[in-house]
């Protein structure tokens, strides 16, 4: 089959929804004629509208797209999806004038395509406000004081990182049922004035969702990392349950320690020069007499929120 036989068959594939496999035939068309920029746009359409769109994939066609034939306003439109896709919408929006410009026809496409990118930066934006907003306590069990009076030294951070251990371990000892639906909470340690004069000693995020997955584990990293070059911080303590965690497989060997099957809570704490990751079980080890105590962990190899300071 020609290169064009092929662009053919996909898109009657990609007509009848089956974008794997019109994708497949455009790659087999690209082979065939690696300078046709139509080519790369299509199988850029595929990939975006595949179940789970492998944007990457589609925004290099784009790219590619672009540099073989850069006066050609649907380059940049796929471009411009490929973007949104990726949640980089102010670029997004760029790619949409530069397709207009190019094509004023392209006007229609592109302002639905400025619609939906204002959508879902609104919508992203709720979404982060969400993932990391303040809130005055744990809503189940307080572990942290109201107040502390004290400047947040290095080893003052270290003590009130002992002192959460020691709230969380009298809680597990006295039988509290609240700890297993602990939220998951970024206390951060600062000393920032507030408007009526007061050190605001502590701030903390409520995670919720935000641990189900790596990439989103990386954005909360992220995330605070901003809110740290805007209110300078001294340390973070984390904490979270077991079961709130979509565990990577390299804790399977961590099976004995920490069991997929039985909840617990971690609790990881980084400060300007120290990092530390503990987990407490809540069921106590029946092959054991002792009652439940912190283990330590490797904090390089399982720390749950990725390195903060630098």
């Amino acid at each position: 089959m020609t290169a064009e036989q092929e662009k053919e068959t996909g898109n009657k594939f990609f007509q009848n929804q089956d974008y794997f496999k019109a994708a497949a035939c455009y790659t087999k068309a690209i082979k065939l004629d690696p300078s046709n920029h139509v080519l790369y746009s299509n199988r850029a359409a595929a990939f975006l509208k595949m179940e789970n769109p492998k944007d990457v994939k589609a925004l290099a066609d784009a790219d590619k797209c672009i540099e073989l034939s850069a006066n050609w306003a649907k380059g940049h439109f796929r471009r411009a999806q490929a973007l949104v896709s990726l949640n980089r919408f102010d670029e997004a929006k760029d790619e949409v004038k530069k397709c207009m410009t190019l094509d004023p026809e392209m006007k229609k496409d592109g302002n639905a395509l400025l619609k939906t990118i204002q959508t879902k930066k609104s919508t992203k934006l709720k979404d982060d406000i969400d993932t990391l907003q303040t809130i005055e306590s744990f809503k189940q069990i307080k572990l942290i004081p109201d107040s502390l009076s004290i400047e947040y030294t290095e080893a003052r951070c270290d003590s009130f990182f002992k002192q959460v251990l020691e709230s969380i371990r009298l809680s597990v000892s006295a039988g509290s049922s609240n700890l297993a639906h602990l939220d998951a909470m970024v206390v951060v340690l600062s000393n920032q004035i507030s408007p009526s004069g007061e050190i605001q000693r502590l701030e903390r995020f409520h995670l919720e969702q935000a641990l189900l997955s790596e990439p989103k584990q990386q954005y909360v990293a992220k995330l605070l990392r901003e809110q740290f070059q805007k209110n300078p911080a001294h340390a973070f303590i984390f904490t979270t349950t077991r079961n709130a965690l979509l565990a990577p497989r390299k804790w399977e060997q961590l099976k004995e320690t920490v069991p997929a099957k039985s909840n617990g809570i971690f609790v990881q704490f980084q400060s300007q020069t120290s990092k530390k990751l503990v987990y407490l079980p809540l069921e106590k080890n029946k092959s054991k007499n002792d009652e439940n105590d912190f283990v330590d962990l490797v904090y390089t190899e399982y720390a749950i929120i990725p390195p903060v300071f630098s």
